[in-house]
């Protein structure tokens, strides 16, 4: 199966607000950090193509297909609560073989969680679980939420349920609550059976209770994860880092790299 269809793409590209400045802004950033992707990443780290791949905060599907055209024959999951969103994720990938989509919230509980959503805001790429800070209103400033339940699940509690034992490649990009989809992968992390993290990461808060950078590199640093690279953010009007993403490896998948391609390649023992 190929990319989403094109109407997908003029949506979330050419149709959105303020479409010229995000892309001179990637133009921007491409003259300068050049065209380096996560995915690309991904694709000469793996000893191996990866078995199991979850995409939490799968949104309208464009990285779970960029992950399934990488890894045809993964196992992967998509999660994705907000229910307008979920319908254009079912019509971008949900015909892709081996891919899975399960329309809940990724969070610390199973059960029912409120989540904040504005389709008209950023596309719906900001909906959250939790509110939104005071810096968020300088990006958007006319955004208005409204409450809605949806299903929550935790990773540890879809593992058990669906009888997944590792994960290798665990993306997150959940609009601050990065923090919550750990909580509730306690056991998956304490036994060391997720391999990688591919994660959006903040400069500044958009969301109450939000782990910036360095604040979440900690975190995953009491799991055994240390960063392996950062990607270009968007940026402010003076240059000020906003949001990217970030690759976290476990002590287990650093240990088999170096074993792999040698520590000097990999310029790290450990």
């Amino acid at each position: 199966m190929g990319a989403p269809p094109p109407r997908s793409v003029l949506r979330r590209y050419l149709l959105r607000k303020n479409a010229l400045r995000k892309a001179s802004q990637r133009i921007r950033r491409l003259l300068r950090h050049g065209a380096r992707s996560p995915v690309g990443d991904l694709q000469g780290l793996f000893p191996a193509p990866p078995g199991t791949v979850f995409d939490v905060g799968a949104n309208a599907g464009y990285v779970t297909n960029d992950f399934h055209k990488a890894w045809p024959s993964a196992r992967i999951v998509a999660f994705e609560p907000t229910p307008q969103t979920f319908e254009d994720l079912q019509r971008n990938v949900g015909d892709l073989p081996g891919v899975e989509l399960v329309r809940t919230a990724v969070c610390d509980t199973d059960g029912t969680v409120q989540l904040r959503v504005d389709q008209a805001t950023h596309l719906g790429g900001s909906n959250s679980l939790l509110p939104h800070s005071a810096e968020f209103s300088l990006t958007a400033p006319h955004a208005s939420y409204t409450s809605v339940d949806v299903p929550a699940i935790t990773l540890d509690t879809f593992c058990e349920e669906r009888g997944i034992d590792h994960v290798d490649l665990l993306k997150i990009d959940v609009e601050g609550a990065e923090p919550l989809v750990l909580a509730g992968a306690g056991k998956l992390l304490a036994r060391g059976d997720i391999d990688v993290i591919l994660s959006e990461v903040r400069l500044v808060r958009s969301y109450e209770g939000q782990l910036l950078l360095h604040e979440l590199t900690t975190l995953l640093a009491e799991h055994g994860f240390r960063p392996y690279t950062i990607y270009p953010f968007s940026e402010s009007a003076i240059g000020q880092g906003r949001w990217g993403d970030a690759i976290f490896l476990s002590a287990p998948f650093r240990t088999r790299l170096v074993a792999h391609r040698g520590a000097q390649a990999c310029g790290f023992y450990d």
